[in-house]
């Protein structure tokens, strides 16, 4: 992708107009919309303006780095091919991630994960490769949430 899809996608991912955008780092509506059209591009301190602002690394924006700085597992999920020791998941692998995650329990455990494998045909117990996906998944939620045992 280039600057202006990607700033366009940013955008759009915040729900915001371009003079939202520009308001919020200091440009105007239509130095936005000659940015997302290619026609104009930002100097250096404008790009680490809207990095800051988007919370993404000024390589990610030029399109030099495929993930932002904090990344969102269902937008990987769902946009690209995700690995685990070079096997690309299967699509039914992705949705039992995601179902296990989008349960509302803010700690999800093996039994969520089961309940939700349960839901798409997926044994656990036989999908050994799934399953440390899975522990690996649960241990950077609980991570990420501050979560500590005997909490």
């Amino acid at each position: 992708m280039t600057f202006p899809e990607i700033l366009k996608k940013l955008r759009l991912q915040k729900r915001i107009s371009q003079d939202e955008l520009g308001q919020a780092v200091g440009l105007t509506k239509s130095t936005i919309s000659l940015y997302e059209t290619g026609k104009r591009q930002p100097d250096n301190s404008t790009l680490l303006k809207l990095a800051d602002f988007f919370d993404v690394s000024i390589d990610y924006l030029l399109g030099r780095d495929f993930y932002p700085k904090n990344l969102d597992l269902s937008m990987v999920l769902k946009e690209s091919k995700v690995t685990y020791k070079g096997k690309p998941l299967t699509e039914d692998q992705k949705k039992t991630i995601e179902l296990a995650l989008e349960d509302g329990d803010d700690d999800p455990d093996i039994e969520d994960l089961q309940i939700a494998a349960n839901n798409e045909n997926i044994n656990l117990e036989e999908d050994k490769e799934l399953h440390e996906i899975i522990k690996r998944v649960i241990k950077e939620v609980r991570k990420e949430r501050g979560y500590k045992p005997g909490k």
